[in-house]
């Protein structure tokens, strides 16, 4: 799967999923459309006025952005009907699937020095593994009956498939063609869900990130420029709308790093003045993506925000074998979700607290980290909410 560390099996699943993922040069293309056509619908759907005040107000983070991240994911990958007020029929809400992969995500890739959290971490992740991956069976099975486990399964799958066509099923396309490998149905879960945690929380989070980053007063000349290229479609002015957005992601990362363990001994150019690190096989390091990218060699003026910086400069995913295959489609589908978002006239924080996403930094393995305060005063890596106003 994915996660395997062995180059080989590593390669293999990287290949197949992308082929299921992206069969033609447009699909990130579409798929961006696609998000963006929904983030248009949430904004309709759920912007809301107060009698007597001016503006517009919406949620952008669990009302827009959350929202349409999660439900590509489920609609696209996963296979699985979200309940909302259009289909009351679906098993789980869209905070619920949130919360799902968000724990998944954590308990994957942040939470390796978290041994006070780790306990309920493992517990939620657990309950949330056997939740999603049995939805996931199910879609599978519906898609493609053949890959169900005994005749029973076979002609229970086959038998839903006449109450809803599953060629109409809008994760048909996906499904369908990554269980044509006829790789074993616990491979294909394992590639199937593992896409899906790493795609949905963090565009979501990354998202937000952007918007919040431009919507800071001191960025007011840079989210004049956004409001301009937004209301474009032409090439050179999309590119520089996800140079935009690269920026926010190099200068308010979603995620501040991540964990390695050494294979064999090393030692590891830093770069600058900086002194290089040997490493000894086993040890585990930690890789800060705040830090790595506000390094002067790669970004000259590293605080400066320069949307025209190379694109190869950036490694906002990762890098090596494990990288995120998904790093240009992060950055297209994230220019396309907030491209309504900015297109919004007058759009502005809302006044007080409301309009701030409650955090605070903290410098953690020596690194900037930014942790966000919920409503019940808990603390974590996810935003809870942040309003915003806009003239209707």
């Amino acid at each position: 799967m994915l996660l395997f560390d062995d180059a080989k099996r590593h390669d293999a699943d990287r290949a197949m999923v992308l082929h299921a993922l992206f069969p033609t040069q447009d699909s990130i293309a579409q798929y961006a459309a696609w998000c963006r056509a929904d983030t248009v619908k949430l904004i309709q759907e759920r912007s809301w006025n107060y009698d007597g005040v001016p503006g517009t107000y919406m949620d952008v983070v669990n009302g827009i952005l959350n929202n349409t991240a999660i439900h590509f994911v489920s609609e696209k990958i996963l296979g699985i009907e979200l309940k909302t007020k259009a289909n009351p029929r679906g098993i789980h809400t869209e905070r619920e699937m949130y919360e799902m992969l968000a724990t998944l995500f954590r308990i994957t890739f942040l939470s390796f020095d978290e041994p006070e959290s780790k306990f309920a971490l493992n517990d939620a992740a657990f309950r949330a593994g056997v939740i999603l991956n049995l939805l996931n069976t199910k879609a599978i099975m519906e898609v493609a009956p053949s890959t169900a486990p005994n005749a029973v399964g076979r002609i229970i799958a086959g038998a839903r498939s006449l109450i809803w066509p599953e060629t109409e099923k809008p994760w048909y396309p996906f499904l369908s063609t990554i269980a044509s490998t006829g790789r074993p149905l616990d491979e294909l879960i394992g590639n199937i869900v593992g896409l899906g945690i790493a795609s949905s929380v963090t565009i979501a989070q990354g998202a937000v990130h952007t918007v919040d980053f431009y919507l800071d007063d001191a960025r007011a000349k840079e989210r004049a420029e956004i409001i301009r290229l937004v209301k474009k479609d032409d090439a050179q002015s999309t590119e520089l709308l996800q140079g935009y957005v690269r920026e926010a992601l190099r200068l308010n990362p979603p995620v501040p790093g991540i964990w390695r363990d050494v294979a064999v001994d090393a030692t590891i150019p830093q770069g600058g003045n900086l002194p290089p690190i040997k490493v000894k096989a086993g040890d585990r390091i930690w890789g800060s993506f705040r830090t790595a990218h506000l390094n002067p060699d790669d970004f000259p003026n590293p605080y400066t925000i320069d949307p025209r910086r190379p694109k190869a400069s950036y490694n906002l995913n990762g890098t090596g074998f494990h990288m995120c295959p998904g790093t240009t489609y992060t950055q297209v589908v994230i220019a396309e979700m907030i491209k309504p978002i900015f297109g919004l006239k007058n759009l502005r924080r809302a006044p007080g607290d409301a309009g701030i996403l409650p955090k605070y930094q903290d410098i953690i393995r020596e690194t900037e980290n930014t942790i966000y305060i919920n409503r019940d005063g808990t603390t974590g890596p996810w935003p809870p909410s942040m309003h915003v106003v806009y003239d209707a």
